[in-house]
């Protein structure tokens, strides 16, 4: 992902680890690591949670924040997941899903199927005036009868990230300026939706390891658990020196990745 506002020095990054599959001749999955749930801390539940059409609620203080993941089930045909909001609006990160609002697909062996989008806006996200402003993200999926929508998203500071229904996602840079953008709100468009469940919780920074393999040193797969510290964790080649270093001092064996996919730089 390209940066979106000047900054000294390199500032690129990439995504979160990713694990695709295929699931159908010309289906493919795509989901977040399961093991960034090890980041995971203060969940909070809420739902079932009806919502009135066109009316704006915003989410309880514990859900939202600079670094946060959250993930909902819900019923809509057309819904807002607002994040990294400030209390009055000014800034905003906009999520929209439109149930079969896109465009048609003529296929044989699929019929003629409409296809839904996911969009992510980040046009109202930043009151500075160097952000440079883009057009919203937009993806296509396609929906089963009676398929319900699973949203997981990803905040951590300038990244988004928005998975749908293990099968699509999109995701961009933001740069809110704003202390307090930091609420969740949610709207149905035109109709009333309902949303079955909604899980947050708040994201540990990646850079607290230590404690990571002093507590998995214990563990009889620790190695099986220290690959996968460097690939979540390990967000550059400095730090993968830091946790070998500290896995010397504390006497475990620490395997090499082969790859380093998780490699990102985040803004702290």
């Amino acid at each position: 992902m390209n940066p979106g506002k000047p900054t000294e020095g390199w500032d690129q990054i990439m995504s979160l680890p990713r694990r695709l599959r295929l699931i159908g001749p010309d289906e493919l999955a795509i989901e977040p690591a399961a093991e960034l749930d090890s980041l995971r801390y203060a969940r909070t539940h809420e739902g079932p949670m009806r919502l009135p059409a066109n009316q704006e609620i915003v989410l309880d203080d514990r859900i939202g924040g600079k670094s946060f993941e959250l993930s909902a089930r819900i019923d809509p045909k057309v819904f807002e997941l607002n994040v990294l909001r400030s209390p009055g609006g000014e800034e905003v990160t906009r999520i929209s899903f439109f149930k079969e609002r896109g465009f048609r697909i003529r296929d044989p062996k699929l019929g003629a199927p409409i296809m839904s989008l996911v969009s992510l806006d980040t046009s109202h996200s930043s009151i500075l005036p160097d952000v440079r402003f883009r057009a919203p993200e937009t993806a296509p999926l396609q929906f089963a009868d009676g398929e319900m929508l699973n949203l997981e998203v990803y905040v951590d500071r300038s990244i988004v990230e928005v998975f749908v229904n293990g099968r699509q996602c999109v995701a961009a840079r933001v740069y809110p300026g704003r202390e307090d953008s930091t609420g969740v709100s949610v709207v149905a468009r035109g109709q009333d939706a309902t949303i079955e469940s909604l899980d947050a919780w708040k994201l540990n920074s990646i850079y607290e390891c230590k404690s990571a393999i002093q507590l998995r040193a214990q563990h009889p797969f620790v190695r099986t658990a220290l690959h996968w510290e460097i690939e979540v964790y390990c967000r550059s080649s400095t730090h993968l020196r830091y946790l070998r270093r500290t896995a010397f001092e504390n006497r475990v064996e620490l395997p090499i990745a082969s790859s380093y996919l998780s490699r990102r730089r985040i803004r702290r």
